[in-house]
């Protein structure tokens, strides 16, 4: 009971956060205080277990929306929130999670190369710090991981809603060849990639615990993959397509729920064709003039260039987030390559230890057949993703969030998957 009535209270709150439709200013302050006072609250007193989904569910809708939010925008108010409950909590830290090793070196590294260079606390660190105190957060056995998937196809499914009705607002710029952008259109749809991601898992492989949630599962996918090819982001597209993809292949699950799959996605496709969305996304995919992925190479040349040029000290510790921005290009600019941007800002130890955090979720669930494929397909969708921008490097939640989602998923007791009831009495035998 007290489950039901906390998702009815979020829901509500979620229903006040879509409210804000102005696109020139944001909520006054005393609304905004009144609004996340009221999302933090009920974890001071109850269920510590669901911030996490929740505030990971309200952060990313807050900060890919059309417009301004009732949610903070700094950092440091959710790594202080998140502070506060840990410390609260402090007695029941048995009972919880613990980040990585690798990634608690990992975080002190990021923060110590990022001061000694740039003097500040970058947004990559700040991130990095929630993330480990999250951990704490989270139960050992798993029970909330429900709330995680959900957490994650609730936002598709809200920021689709968002791009199919405000789609043509003046905070959208629509292309000449008719692709709406919306602020980033390549975080957008990678964020909402996520959602498409962890529904399919859950379709295919029957994790879904019951029908409501098959069914929000089912709508994340339809909903995101429309959003997907009108939003015309290809890297995207891509990220979701390969790991679709690769689970569908290698699923431990019967051949017929296969072809169902197939054969929806397929329809789908079709669909979709007919109706034109995928006009857009091809002309993007073979614009003769948009083979450098909208310059993304003559930026790698130039960066990559800037990086030979270093000292041998500042190639194997990196020169920080601020350093890296600066490198190359007068007045700035980011590397759309997360790899490429680990190697500038923290050097070939940087680089290791990002190789080494991808891969620790897949060491862990090695020896399980279930969730090593489902692993392996979130990994590369991250991969794929960070390969044209840097959402990693510049520190945007959602994502780091995903990669916690994937270690925890890694080590939680692989669920059971829903019984097929056959409408066929059993036979007993007399004897």
């Amino acid at each position: 009971m007290y489950q039901r009535r906390l998702y009815a209270y979020y829901f509500f709150l979620l229903v006040i956060l879509c409210t804000w439709f102005s696109t020139t200013s944001a909520p006054p302050m005393p609304l905004r205080l009144a609004f996340f006072t009221a999302l933090v609250v009920p974890f001071f007193f109850k269920n510590i277990t669901g911030y996490v989904p929740v505030l990971l569910c309200f952060t990313s809708i807050a900060a890919y929306g059309f417009s301004h939010s009732y949610m903070p925008t700094e950092k440091y108010i959710y790594l202080l929130v998140t502070g506060i409950l840990f410390c609260v909590n402090l007695n029941r830290l048995n009972n919880f999670q613990k980040p990585p090793a690798i990634l608690v070196l990992f975080s002190i590294y990021v923060l110590i190369v990022d001061l000694s260079t740039g003097k500040q606390i970058t947004e990559i660190a700040y991130c990095l710090l929630i993330i480990l105190i999250s951990f704490f957060l989270v139960s050992k056995d798993g029970h909330e991981r429900n709330n995680y998937m959900l957490a994650f196809m609730v936002i598709t499914i809200i920021l689709s809603i968002f791009f199919f009705t405000y789609g043509q607002s003046s905070a959208v710029e629509v292309s000449e060849t008719g692709r709406r952008s919306w602020r980033d259109p390549n975080y957008f749809g990678n964020v909402c990639g996520m959602g498409i991601l962890i529904a399919y898992n859950m379709i295919i492989n029957k994790l879904y615990p019951n029908r409501s949630f098959k069914r929000i599962a089912i709508l994340s996918i339809i909903m995101g993959m429309l959003l997907l090819v009108m939003n015309a982001s290809r890297g995207a597209f891509l990220s979701a397509c390969v790991s679709i993809m690769i689970i569908t292949l290698f699923a431990k699950t019967n051949s017929k729920t296969k072809f169902c799959v197939t054969a929806s996605v397929i329809t789908g496709f079709i669909v979709i064709y007919f109706l034109g969305f995928f006009d857009i996304l091809s002309d993007r995919f073979f614009n003769e003039e948009d083979v450098t992925g909208n310059g993304r190479t003559v930026i790698w040349e130039a960066k990559l260039l800037g990086y030979t040029g270093l000292p041998i000290f500042s190639k194997i510790f990196g020169i920080g987030y601020k350093g890296g921005f600066n490198l190359a290009i007068p007045g700035g600019f980011g590397f759309h390559n997360d790899f490429l941007a680990f190697l500038v800002d923290y050097g070939v130890i940087g680089i290791i230890m990002l190789f080494v955090l991808l891969f620790y979720p897949i060491k862990q669930a090695w020896y399980s057949p279930q969730k090593r494929i489902i692993i392996i397909s979130m990994v590369i969708f991250l991969i794929i993703c960070c390969s044209t921008l840097e959402p990693l490097t510049i520190g945007y939640l959602p994502f780091w969030y995903y990669y916690m989602m994937m270690v925890l998923y890694s080590r939680w007791k692989e669920p059971l998957r829903q019984k097929s009831y056959s409408p066929i009495p059993r036979k007993y035998n007399n004897e």
